[in-house]
């Protein structure tokens, strides 16, 4: 049986708020320069993972997301960058806050930033979402392009639209491009050393076998050191114990199925690989404060 109990969100399934402007069903556009208010709204608790790349610039105000486990604060002139199949599962900010953002497919991007650029982009990235300060100027210029993007989109007279919104988009992604390789050595600093380099594969380990193993040992032979060599670097990098990420990713997974799909506590602990509901009880009510009914009975108002 196929496992997917954390939602998958793609760009068409997005809710059609009014100044979000989608081209060709290939990415949209999105902001809230004039009006600096966001809806009244917070995830928190509730795993989606987003099938599209996300890029979001804030110019104003504080953004708090958790991103693959990781919780990240944005705040003015910061440039955001999730690649595609990033988990969410909280996003709080304080008003006013505004941000312009892009959401694209890696599968089809032909009017995105051009290959090369994007996949030196994507190298010094590593495939994890990441967040780095860029210069005023270059915020600047981002607008500047995004509200000529945005006018193209929605001029029906101009010609050679599709040329249009690839340079404009190259433009945006030239300036991305030069604010990396400034940022290079901060980005890779921390990468360059081997207890981070452990820990990032430790997480994606996780990601692929939380339903199935959640022993630490399982982890450090996959990673061919010992458990308490694990432990100690997890402790260091994190400040969390292994068992804590692990921990949190499953029940992150049990409170979506428990929300979001119509299984019992039975077929979801079999879908999670626990001996039985018992255990499954145990350690949920361990993490969260109650059993796996009640907290369903709680969020349903039953």
């Amino acid at each position: 049986m196929k496992h997917n109990s954390i939602s998958e969100i793609t760009m068409s399934m997005l809710p059609d708020i009014s100044n979000n402007l989608t081209y060709k069903d290939l990415f949209i556009l999105g902001d809230n320069f004039d009006d600096p208010s966001l809806p009244q709204h917070r995830l928190e608790g509730h795993p989606l993972k987003m099938m599209f790349v996300i890029l979001m610039v804030c110019l104003e105000g504080h953004i708090r997301m958790r991103v693959n486990l990781r919780e990240i604060t944005i705040t003015s002139n910061h440039l955001f960058i999730a690649p595609e199949g990033s988990i969410i599962d909280m996003v709080t900010y304080d008003e006013p806050c505004k941000i312009g953002f892009l959401f694209f497919s890696n599968v089809e991007r032909p009017y995105l930033p051009n290959t090369k650029t994007w996949m030196h982009i994507m190298s010094l990235m590593k495939n994890q979402p990441v967040l780095i300060h860029i210069r005023g100027e270059s915020v600047h210029h981002f607008v500047e392009c995004y509200k000529l993007i945005r006018h193209a989109i929605s001029d029906t007279n101009l010609k050679n639209k599709d040329d249009v919104i690839k340079g404009y988009m190259h433009v945006i992604s030239s300036y991305w491009l030069s604010e990396f390789e400034e940022n290079e050595q901060m980005l890779l600093h921390e990468k360059t050393t081997r207890n981070e380099q452990i820990f990032d594969e430790f997480i994606e380990l996780v990601r692929t076998y939380y339903t199935k193993h959640r022993d630490v040992s399982f982890y450090a032979d996959k990673l061919c050191i010992t458990p308490k060599y694990l432990s100690v670097v997890v402790k260091n990098v994190s400040g969390r114990k292994p068992m804590d990420w692990i921990r949190d990713l499953v029940i992150l997974d049990a409170k979506a199925m428990l929300l979001n799909c119509n299984q019992n506590i039975q077929q979801i602990s079999d879908t999670l690989h626990f001996a039985n509901p018992s255990f499954f009880g145990k350690y949920f009510k361990e993490s969260v404060g109650c059993s796996p009914g009640k907290y369903r009975r709680n969020e349903y108002g039953l």
